[in-house]
């Protein structure tokens, strides 16, 4: 019998079937249910201890690809688990929600069957058993997710096989789907959660549709936002900065506070720092400290003059 031929009949006697639709030669996109799944895609967390893997040669080869291919279950990627078994349970139950396709890999090439019109089925065989180089954190939180609600043991999943490629390309394919994603930022994010409570009520109130647009232009500017709030709090109480000079340490003085005025003006950062008894205004002559080169210099760049504490010009 030919493997690669998507017209061979296929023995159910065989293997698991899955139906689906074949893409080329290594690909296959189908479902399966989730008791089926476990079948021939074990708890990759399994793999990982020890006693376990000892006992069962399956486990040993599973592992073994694993480690080429895969990260192991520490971390973040541990702690996520949980979580995403309660949103399986969540969606099962009728919650709005999605899980996207767990991409399954085997260096062996899998029979395929195909009919005319496109559709097919794919045969794993028995004894093989396969690896997630994709959505391997959902498939352990469905192992998660039927231990708590034996009735998801029951739904569909989709799944893409990926098979009769050498473990270099499941390598690439990892980094792939892993790194080259671009994760929106949480602003954003948050506009499109429906779920969260403060952005249900606003869509609500303010009637849906056009509430969800103001709240993705406000996303869009979420970050920029959130970095000018951050800044008028490390601000707040300090003088204006020296709107000539980018140097933070070089303070401009308010029109209305003139020299010989009952409100002195404020002290340049940097004098003040080094106790010296000159002050400096953008809106004053052109007066020089007379501490040296270097400060006539940096008053010459910022284009403003120089006033001792009582009022009196410097120059």
């Amino acid at each position: 019998m030919d493997e690669n031929n998507p017209n061979t009949r296929l023995n159910p006697t065989d293997g698991h079937m899955v139906v689906g639709v074949m893409i080329d030669d290594h690909y296959f996109i189908g479902r399966a249910r989730a008791a089926q799944l476990f079948q021939f895609a074990p708890d990759p967390r399994e793999t990982e201890k020890k006693r376990v893997v000892d006992a069962r040669k399956e486990l040993q080869d599973l592992l073994a690809i694993r480690q080429e291919v895969q990260r192991l279950f520490a971390g973040a990627k541990a702690a996520n688990v949980p979580r995403y078994a309660d949103y399986i349970t969540s969606v099962h139950k009728g919650q709005d929600g999605i899980t996207p396709p767990i991409i399954l890999y085997s260096e062996q090439p899998l029979k395929i069957q195909q009919d005319e019109t496109g559709a097919g089925w794919i045969q794993i065989p028995w004894d093989r058993r396969l690896v997630a180089i994709d959505g391997e954190t959902q498939l352990a939180a469905r192992f998660e997710a039927a231990n708590r609600l034996q009735e998801t043991r029951d739904a569909f999943v989709p799944l893409v096989f990926c098979h009769g490629r050498k473990q270099s390309w499941a390598r690439q394919a990892f980094h792939d789907l892993n790194v080259l994603a671009v994760k929106p930022n949480p602003s954003l994010s948050l506009s499109m959660d429906a779920r969260d409570p403060l952005t249900k009520v606003a869509c609500e109130v303010a009637g849906g549709r056009r509430t969800r647009a103001v709240l993705y232009q406000q996303g869009q500017q979420g970050a920029a936002s959130a970095e000018v709030k951050r800044s008028e709090g490390r601000n707040a109480g300090r003088p204006a900065r020296c709107m000539r000079h980018s140097s933070r340490r070089y303070l401009r003085r308010e029109v209305g506070n003139a020299p010989g005025t009952n409100q002195r003006p404020p002290t340049c950062r940097r004098n003040g720092i080094h106790r010296r008894r000159m002050v400096h205004s953008r809106d004053a002559g052109t007066g020089f400290h007379d501490r040296g080169p270097r400060e006539q210099r940096n008053f010459r760049a910022c284009g403003a003059g120089c006033y001792r504490r009582d009022g009196t010009p410097a120059s």
